[in-house]
């Protein structure tokens, strides 16, 4: 099997459309191409995050059809002088019902809350208000939250943009995901089934379950305790799943210090760690920190599509996608898929992974590619590709956009190859100020 029947074959089972015997296929193939394996992972992803945002609404459309077909049941004529046309009717008005119920504009948003700023001590003596307490703020929820405080044995719901006090135990449920901000600036992200205690706002227990920390820098060290040891933060952004037999520790940004049964080791960034009691028993590079993380998607999601962290995590599965395209296929094959893949492959350019030599020529291809099929969408990430720093990128986005909008400021694309960027800095910022006073004029990226 090819992988052009892979690709094929992959969405089908996705869509449990696979007809005998291609399952076995599939698999064998997948066994032996890791660009196929990657696409299939990313496209298993994209899916299950999409039925996973739409459940809920899917599920207040179909009651909300029932009980519509329902009311009207009861209004119409009895079963026996009931017109053959009715049914029809009925199911027409239900889809529709259910249409506007999944997409209804007045959905709101989830609120995101602001950390507030924290109080600063005065005088001793002075007349100013009390100090007020540390506290942590659930900022981002999918479903309820249950926290129990320290001085209390009653678990309760806790809703978005309300605060508890340090010390109190938290738990999620097998789906829910949600984010806690302290008072500090940290962020620590929850997934399903999770236990821990927010004994401070730079120390955690964590005794079941999976976070995510992004650490604001302190003087005081952030630190999660795990069974049998201690996780230290010295850089700003880890993720630690501590299961029955063992703790997995991956360091996105920075680095951690791991002590546990008299032992000391530090693991650095784009490294995973296994802690088992108290001891770290293997480390190993993580190839994919986007797989590694991709549970906080449906988090990044809920804050919206203009949050900065959801637009780098897309704009790095979009360089990823790019760079299957140009390792797998050959130009023409690409080619075939039309300006779908321009985006991708503009990503995958402006990635830092495409600027070693080894990928001079796929770059290359790349270039040439987007500057053929760019569509008028396209013109923002042109602009982007004339400051990259080879000439030929430079010269093939000038191409493109000489193109799409007949204007050169008097600059002609080869130049853009010739010249040094000194003296295309001007003429790069021409583009940039043209582009904010026309973007109206032209359709937005899909």
């Amino acid at each position: 099997m090819d992988c052009d029947r892979a690709l094929v074959l992959i969405s089908a089972d996705i869509d449990q459309a696979l007809e005998p015997g291609e399952g076995m296929l599939l698999q064998e193939h997948l066994r032996d191409c890791a660009a196929c394996r990657s696409t299939a992972d990313a496209w298993r992803v994209q899916h299950a995050q999409l039925r996973r945002a739409f459940a809920p609404r899917r599920q207040a459309a179909l009651s909300n059809a029932e009980r519509a077909l329902a009311q009207m049941r009861v209004t119409t004529v009895s079963s026996k002088r009931r017109p053959r046309w009715l049914p029809m009717l009925l199911s027409a008005a239900a889809g529709f019902l259910l249409a506007i119920l999944v997409f209804r504009p007045w959905h709101e948003k989830v609120v995101t809350v602001p950390i507030p700023a924290t109080h600063v001590d005065t005088e001793a003596g002075s007349k100013s208000m009390p100090k007020e307490q540390p506290t942590l703020t659930l900022a981002v929820a999918n479903r309820d939250v249950f926290a129990c405080p320290s001085d209390k044995d009653v678990w309760q719901a806790v809703s978005t943009g309300e605060k508890i006090p340090f010390g109190t135990q938290v738990r999620t449920g097998p789906a829910v995901l949600c984010e806690f901000h302290a008072s500090d600036g940290s962020q620590i992200r929850l997934n399903g089934g999770t236990e821990l205690v927010f004994n401070s706002s730079r120390h955690l227990t964590l005794s079941k379950g999976q976070i995510l920390a992004l650490v604001a820098k302190a003087p005081k060290p952030f630190q999660v305790a795990v069974p049998k040891a201690t996780v230290t933060a010295l850089g700003t952004e880890f993720d630690l799943q501590c299961k029955a037999a063992e703790t997995v520790l991956t360091v996105l940004e920075g680095s951690t210090r791991v002590e546990g049964n008299g032992t000391e080791a530090v693991v650095g960034s784009g490294e995973a760690a296994i802690i088992v009691d108290g001891k770290i028993k293997e480390t190993q590079t993580v190839q994919n920190l986007i797989k590694a993380t991709e549970w906080t998607h449906e988090l990044l999601m809920l804050k919206g599509r203009d949050n900065q962290e959801l637009a780098k995590r897309v704009d790095e599965i979009l360089a990823r996608i790019g760079e299957t395209k140009v390792s797998v296929f050959d130009e023409q094959d690409i080619r075939r898929l039309g300006d779908h893949c321009v985006l991708p492959l503009t990503r995958y350019i402006q990635s830092e992974g495409s600027r070693a030599s080894e990928n001079k020529e796929k770059r290359a291809m790349a270039a040439r590619i987007v500057a053929d099929l760019a569509n008028p969408w396209s013109i923002p990430y042109l602009i982007e590709l004339l400051a990259d720093n080879d000439g030929q990128v430079r010269y093939q986005a000038a191409r493109a956009l000489k193109r799409l909008t007949q204007q050169t400021f008097n600059r002609e694309p080869n130049e853009w190859r010739e010249k040094s960027w000194d003296s295309l800095r001007g003429t790069y910022q021409k583009w940039q100020g043209w582009w904010q006073e026309n973007k109206h004029r032209y359709p937005e990226s899909p």
